[in-house]
């Protein structure tokens, strides 16, 4: 099942610039735990009950912009309640946004997944073949542009000093990917670089530096990572496709030696 069949449609959300006061009567009233941060219809970040107890003597004085957490993990409504269910899981948070297009569309949280968790991590034949099936046969992950609305300093919007860069990738990426990204880019960033990354969802965000050390420094290394990722993934998938093929081969082997069997049996007195 889809994301977007069991998510919140048009959640309530509040503004960057609002006071803490009023997005904690929004919590109230509505009993929610989390809010969206929407900024002329796109997310910009994500506001939690815990962040407004922990500003809970300045929430006249202080906006949402002051505590809210910046460029927030999120799924688009296309992706599968699996993928949802791993990234809550990975994040350690209780809901996700869901944007499609850079727009906010809806907000899923553990509870509208319901999902158990797994009795045990070893995978059957029958996952090996279903894990296979489900795999993206689609381009490599790009790097399309910057997420110039989503772009934050430390603590104020001059950006003079480092900040925080998002960059938008071409689709939701799956959790070996990242896996796969952050490997190369820790690799690639080895002679001195010191900007950490980190990716979630469907964008890259380099923490703590500027677009000038993006474009004198850091572009060929993130492309570079980017590629190296796709690379990776690309070989894992075609091994987990064949060895799913040989799972099928091998399924299909022995049902046919059981249907010969069964029509070998004599069943007469």
């Amino acid at each position: 099942m889809l994301v977007g069949k069991c998510m919140t449609k048009d959640p309530v959300t509040v503004s960057p610039n609002d006071s803490l006061a009023l997005a904690a009567a929004k919590m109230e009233t509505g009993n929610f735990r989390r809010l969206p941060v929407v900024d002329d219809g796109r997310l910009v970040g994500i506001l939690t009950l815990d962040d407004v107890r922990n500003h809970y003597d300045r929430l006249e004085s202080e906006q949402v912009k002051s505590a809210m957490t910046a460029h927030p993990v999120t799924v688009s409504s296309s992706a599968t309640l699996e993928r949802a269910t791993s990234l809550l899981s990975k994040h350690k948070i209780g809901g996700l946004p869901v944007v499609d297009g850079g727009k906010l569309v809806g907000i899923i949280t553990k509870g509208d997944l319901l999902v158990p968790e797994p009795l045990s991590t070893q995978r059957t034949e029958e996952a090996l073949v279903a894990e296979a099936r489900r795999a993206d046969k689609g381009e490599p992950v790009r790097l399309t542009g910057v997420v110039l609305e989503a772009m934050h300093g430390p603590g104020d919007a001059s950006l003079d000093g480092p900040y925080d860069i998002p960059f938008q990738l071409s689709c939701v990426t799956s959790p070996e990917w990242e896996q796969e990204f952050l490997k190369a880019w820790d690799r690639l960033t080895g002679n001195g670089l010191s900007v950490m990354a980190s990716v979630g969802s469907d964008r890259i965000v380099l923490n703590g530096t500027t677009i000038d050390d993006v474009e004198r420094d850091l572009m060929g290394v993130l492309k570079r990572a980017v590629a190296e990722a796709n690379r990776a993934t690309a070989e894992a998938t075609e091994k987990l496709r064949q060895r799913a093929k040989l799972e099928e081969q091998k399924r299909i082997e022995r049902f046919r030696h059981i249907k010969e069997v069964v029509e070998r049996l004599n069943f007469n007195d």
